[in-house]
């Protein structure tokens, strides 16, 4: 299942900047040479497949495309001279109210298309020969009983299931050949399925698509034992682009098609949900702030533990406080789910949740700070290189109100970081820059408050008693369990879910295998001998 408030995010079928150009993902698979085709492609899209065995059936179809150029390009010819036979067999199974000169003439213009369609069904036998994968040769199988010839409008009544069988195996076949196409025109690779998300250099489908060059690429490893990954970065970093490439892979793999990857594991997701964009909407009088809370109240209310979730910058809708505050409760709600989620914020705070809990894993945007001989001016270099950690770009903690604009009656100064880009004029960006370097962040966004105040007060929201199993937001102490006796169960933890994984799904041989668990050894180890070097809490 994927909303339609997920496909729009997404932009699976129309491009939500210019809905007329084919910047989707749609737009990416999209070889077919008949409307059938073109209409099955859609819908998989926004309904993708569930049922590994049967996704497995078509990529070893597609994987047997690409293998014999020749055959690939007999049948793709035989298919681009089909009619729309969905639409043909709508019109034949009409009976007129009326025998008029005009329905006369349509019914033998559409006998003529009827013929035109049944002598294309020896030629796509011939093509199919040649296959020996078991979904292509069924339908090869399929064609025996054609799809007969009928020699009068009112036989066709009765043989009319093999029309259908006939244009589901064209639709069908316009698909997959579609997917072999699309991997002639890229590097993408067959997807295994197991029980982990895990991707080696993959990247943007259709960002590859639109660019001069090659997107950078990232790897993504999601398990049942660090299933919540939260991502920070600076704005423009790559976050947003990073979530929907994993959302669009994890789709492309659940209908049969190859992924833009060197290497792709997924584990097969029921639902996909996403919260992404900060738009407003008139029509049901709902701010941004409301609409952020209808989404995530969506996914807290469907969603499971095989479900696939990406939120991007919840809670900018209001103020930092608050943000932060609901930020973290729905993140502490998620966590007891064994759904793969990925949380890309501006909030460093929610980066210390991995203390608290074992499953959470942190990745940010590396950016370096290039300073030239010319320019005394500090600009910011953009990697898109995803790194293990959290980002340690402390002004960009609240980018989201950053506008090119003062407001001086109101005592707020807006940074604006990204000067360079927009061409902002020096003497705007200016004061705010030198205010900044001065005072605190936080006091050009609560300006009425003392500086300090606002940090203590921000802290003092986080509260987690341990002691009683709970966790929630108040006045009262935050525990940071960065403790030697904390890191060492985290150690044994990250040992024990690796071990699980290595049981499910290694294929390794054994000296292999031998080699590898000696790593796991070794790594625990050292995560054991770090733990012991951490003062505990009297120490400190």
């Amino acid at each position: 299942m994927i909303d339609s408030t997920s496909a729009l995010n997404l932009e699976l079928i129309t491009n939500n900047r210019n809905p007329r150009n084919g910047h989707t993902l749609f737009g990416v698979l999209n070889y077919t040479k008949t409307p059938g085709g073109s209409r099955r492609l859609r819908s998989n899209i926004l309904e993708p497949l569930i049922d590994a065995s049967t996704i497995n059936t078509r990529l070893d179809s597609v994987q047997e495309l690409l293998q014999d150029e020749e055959l690939f390009f007999s049948l793709q010819s035989v298919i681009s001279r089909f009619l729309d036979t969905e639409q043909l067999l709508s019109v034949l199974v009409q009976i007129p109210k009326q025998d008029t000169f005009n329905a006369s003439e349509s019914k033998i213009t559409n006998l003529i298309y009827l013929k035109h369609t049944l002598e294309l069904v020896e030629p796509l036998k011939d093509a199919l020969k040649g296959y020996k994968t078991p979904l292509l040769k069924a339908y090869c199988n399929s064609l025996e009983d054609n799809r007969i010839v009928c020699k009068l409008l009112s036989e066709i009544y009765e043989h009319i299931h093999c029309l259908y069988k006939l244009s589901d195996t064209v639709s069908m076949l316009d698909m997959l050949q579609s997917f072999a196409h699309a991997c002639t025109l890229s590097d993408y690779v067959r997807p295994e399925f197991t029980d982990t998300l895990a991707i080696k250099q993959g990247w943007h489908p259709v960002l590859e698509k639109i660019s001069l060059e090659k997107p950078v690429s990232n790897n993504t490893y999601i398990t049942e034992g660090s299933n919540f990954v939260i991502i920070t970065g600076p704005n423009m970093s790559g976050k947003s682009t990073y979530l929907k490439q994993i959302a669009l892979s994890q789709i492309m793999a659940q209908i049969g098609s190859f992924v833009p990857a060197e290497y792709s594991s997924f584990r097969i997701a029921e639902q996909i949900f996403t919260r992404i964009g900060m738009d407003d909407d008139i029509e049901t009088n709902s701010s941004t702030f409301m609409q952020e809370m209808k989404e995530i109240t969506y996914i807290i209310q469907n969603a499971n533990d095989r479900s696939l979730i990406i939120i991007d910058e919840l809670g900018r809708g209001t103020s930092p406080e608050e943000g932060i505050g609901i930020c973290y409760a729905v993140c502490e709600y998620l966590l007891n789910l064994k759904a793969f989620t990925l949380f890309a914020t501006h909030f460093l705070e929610l980066c210390q949740i991995d203390t608290l809990y074992p499953n959470v894993e942190n990745n940010y945007f590396e950016i370096q700070h290039v300073r030239s001989s010319s320019d005394i001016r500090e600009k910011i270099a953009y990697t898109y290189i995803l790194s293990k950690g959290h980002t340690e770009e402390k002004n960009y903690e609240y980018t989201y109100v950053c506008l090119p604009r003062i407001n001086t009656n109101a005592g707020t100064y807006f940074l604006l970081v990204y000067s360079a880009l927009v061409r902002m004029k020096p003497d705007v960006i200016g004061h705010p820059r030198g205010f900044l370097k001065r005072s605190n962040f936080l006091h050009l966004l609560f300006p009425s408050q003392a500086v300090t105040s606002s940090k203590q007060r921000l802290r003092k929201s986080w509260h987690h008693d341990i002691m009683d199993g709970q966790a929630g937001w108040g006045e009262g102490k935050h525990q940071q369990r960065n403790t030697s006796e904390t890191l060492k169960e985290r150690a044994i933890y990250r040992l024990a879910n690796m071990l699980v994984q290595t049981a499910r799904n290694s294929r390794l041989d054994p000296n292999s295998l031998q080699i590898y668990l000696k790593g796991l050894k070794k790594k625990y180890e050292t995560d054991c001998l770090a733990s012991e070097q951490v003062p505990t809490e009297e120490q400190q």
